[in-house]
């Protein structure tokens, strides 16, 4: 893995980006696939003694995406007022996981999993995952979207991959065995790297204060876009939460809402991977409009009328694509906002748009289960639309159009062509000038 050195490595190119890069993937995948594939412990959970029947485990697992994208705004401030303290927040981040994960094993109703599963599982991951994202943000200018996204591509991948592994190991051994299992995974793989990952520039002595990270709220920009972020996040984990209910609802086989749930987060790691190339080469406000529009049109169309396998599990593709790209547009929804306020730290940024979809996460999980309580429209309605998930299939279809408010921030900039867009010249964003200051006075 790279090292600090008191002449820095140059970013984007080389050997050192890339694993520093192949580290924060492998960290992303264990600290975000249990969360994603909270639809397949939904199931089992609902079905199996000791917590079948109850309410309100939903809210679990929108809790533990919640709280890790919303924890994650003040550890990166506290992270960059106290940058001597990023390894040891890792450490503390890994160990709070791993004892969340054990704790949870031991649950016999659903609020023991919503503060263990939930809330400390996501309060750990916050801790763990955080301090490597800055650093990343250090060995990538130039190509900042493409690394980004491929560090998104490993929770979809890991989404793709655990729902499959869980749906064995719940049927076969429970899920006291299986968190348990996947705690004593985690901290043999992920501890490691902890220790041999290293930023590309050394630690600041002294960090920023925490009011300069605030300059954000008074810019217009950082709130169209985290308007649209948080709108778009409303519906955006409920086909996550619900397909594999929604399958058995509709008769189809059992193995197609696992399979579904896994198709949609693989797509999503193609999604955040396409989306981030995307945000290197166009402009934002257009990357935005597509990938809400495609998403729309996913939902109305496709799972809207899914009483069919095929049907089904194209939509998985579909959303994946698009809805599961968003975050990857992150990166440079930070820049835009960096060009106005530029003491507001880049780390902190990303984290405030990811607390954004943090804050729809939370609310998806009880929004939900309000909307599934509304009457199905039966054979008035084609499709899923007569189902008992009518009016949720709406609302996440409504939600990714209203995501598309953050095209609106073009209207505040000065006219440019697409096609010459690399983000105004990616070499000139303040990112990149900080980059080569920290170079000339190391």
């Amino acid at each position: 893995m790279p090292c600090r050195s008191s002449n820095p490595l140059p970013p984007d190119r080389g050997w050192a980006p890339w694993s520093y890069l192949a580290g924060c993937f492998w960290i992303e995948g264990f600290t975000w696939g249990l969360p994603f594939s909270w639809g397949v412990f939904q199931k089992y959970y609902a079905s199996q003694p000791p917590i079948s029947g109850a309410d309100g485990l939903a809210a679990v697992g929108t809790c533990a995406t919640g709280v890790l994208y919303i924890v994650s705004v003040p550890v990166f401030a506290i992270l960059q007022k106290w940058p001597s303290q990023r390894k040891a927040c890792a450490i503390l981040g890994i160990a709070f996981l791993a004892v969340a994960l054990v704790a949870a094993s031991f649950a016999n109703h659903v609020v023991d999993l919503i503060l263990t599963q939930g809330i400390l599982s996501g309060l750990g991951g916050a801790m763990l995952y955080t301090p490597f994202v800055i650093h990343l943000d250090e060995w990538f200018v130039e190509r900042k979207g493409l690394a980004f996204g491929l560090l998104w591509a490993g929770t979809g991948i890991s989404g793709a991959v655990v729902p499959l592994l869980m749906e064995w190991g719940l049927s076969k051994y429970g899920f006291r065995t299986m968190l348990r299992a996947w705690a004593v995974a985690a901290v043999v793989i992920v501890s490691p790297l902890i220790f041999v990952m290293k930023g590309r520039l050394p630690i600041p002595a002294k960090g920023s204060p925490f009011s300069s990270n605030l300059d954000c709220l008074s810019s217009p920009t950082f709130w169209i876009l985290q308007c649209g972020n948080v709108i778009q996040g409303l519906g955006y984990f409920m086909p996550s939460i619900y397909l594999s209910v929604f399958a058995s609802a509709v008769n189809l086989p059992t193995l197609t809402g696992t399979l579904s749930i896994s198709l949609l987060n693989f797509a999503s790691a193609a999604g955040a991977i396409l989306s981030g190339l995307a945000t290197d080469h166009f402009h934002l406000s257009t990357v935005l409009l597509s990938l809400s529009l495609t998403s729309s049109v996913a939902v109305f169309l496709l799972w809207g009328f899914a009483t069919s396998q095929p049907v089904l599990l194209l939509f998985s593709v579909i959303y994946g694509i698009s809805a599961g790209g968003w975050s990857s547009t992150w990166t440079w929804c930070s820049v835009e906002v960096h060009r106005e306020v530029l003491r507001t730290e880049m780390g902190v940024l990303i984290g405030l748009f990811g607390a954004g979809r943090g804050i729809g996460s939370i609310v998806s999980g009880p929004l939900s289960e309000s909307l599934l309580r509304y009457p199905a429209g039966g054979d008035e309605l084609a499709g899923a639309y007569g189902t008992g998930f009518g009016v949720i299939i709406t609302f996440t279809g409504i939600s990714a159009v209203l995501g598309s408010l953050g095209w609106l921030m073009r209207l505040r900039q000065p006219k440019v062509s697409d096609s010459a867009h690399p983000h105004d010249v990616a070499a000139e964003t303040p990112m990149a000038v900080e980059g080569k200051v920290g170079e000339a006075t190391e």
